[in-house]
């Protein structure tokens, strides 16, 4: 695989949450782009690492040593590594529901009534590690939207 030397979730879109890119070969020095709305949780054999905030990083021992100390426990370390970086979107997402409901008929039939409710909440990411682990690190798609 090509040693890649910039990351970044350039073509996020309004109802995307999380991005993945899987298979990354990476190298110290490499820069990672993290917008003003995301976060970048770093993998390496199914496994959440290290998470980086917004800015320009370039991938150091110093802001993934968790990734870091994996990889010298396996006794992998070298200026080349593989993982897989996720991006989460820390943006406010709104999701609206609604339905129609029937009144249970008490006797006569024209008493019956429709009742509809309708609404929306608001949510957004807390914690992209737990939400990586929970939600989204099983799926295949490279891609989650709301």
């Amino acid at each position: 695989m090509p040693i890649i030397e910039r990351v970044a979730w350039d073509n996020a879109k309004p109802e995307d949450i999380a991005y993945r890119f899987s298979k990354l070969t990476l190298k110290y020095g490499s820069q990672v782009i993290v917008m003003e709305n995301q976060w970048a949780v770093f993998f390496r054999d199914g496994k959440a690492y290290d998470v980086l905030g917004p800015g320009r990083h370039t991938i150091t021992s110093n802001n993934i040593p968790l990734l870091t100390g994996a990889l010298k426990a396996l006794r992998i370390i070298g200026d080349i590594f593989d993982c897989e970086v996720i991006f989460v979107s820390n943006s406010q997402f709104r999701a609206n529901f609604g339905g129609k409901a029937y009144s249970a008929p008490s006797g006569d039939i024209k008493y019956q009534a429709e009742i509809g409710f309708y609404g929306y909440l608001l949510y957004k990411v807390e914690d992209p590690k737990l939400f990586v682990i929970e939600f989204f690190g099983n799926r295949r798609k490279h891609i989650a939207r709301h």
